[in-house]
């Protein structure tokens, strides 16, 4: 599956949290808490964002979100929490596994960038060339 992806652009962590608010409007998870951190997960490999939930019957997700690495990398920040927002969506509410929700992010996180760049009317960046 070819991946187009978008510029970099500078984004606050209120305009992170903003966008997730919004995703969890957009994808019916309003009764999820979900909380953005900053870094990296620790992971044994370098990711842009990753996710934990906790959602037998809690319905908590922690997003996070490694901020140097997007900027280092000149990655968008938008396109990674609508990503994993879809993440939270398929595992944690549809409760799909793990491995099968990551084309379906990957498919997805762009459609949810460009309308949550037009209800926010903030610019949408155009595609990285390659």
């Amino acid at each position: 599956m070819a991946i187009k992806e978008r510029e970099y652009q500078f984004v606050s962590i209120n305009q992170m949290v903003k966008c997730i608010k919004w995703c969890q409007n957009v994808l019916n998870l309003r009764d999820w808490e979900v909380d953005l951190r900053l870094g990296s997960k620790d992971f044994p490999h370098t990711d842009y964002g990753s996710i934990y939930l906790e959602c037998e019957w809690r319905m908590c997700a922690e997003i996070w979100v490694d901020d140097k690495l997007h900027k280092k990398d000149k990655v968008n920040p938008y396109r990674t929490i609508c990503h994993e927002m879809i993440h939270v969506f398929t595992m944690g509410k549809c409760k799909i596994e793990a491995e099968k929700t990551e084309p379906i992010s990957y498919c997805f996180e762009d459609i949810l960038y460009e309308k949550y760049c037009k209800f926010a009317k903030i610019k949408t960046m155009p595609l990285k060339k390659n």
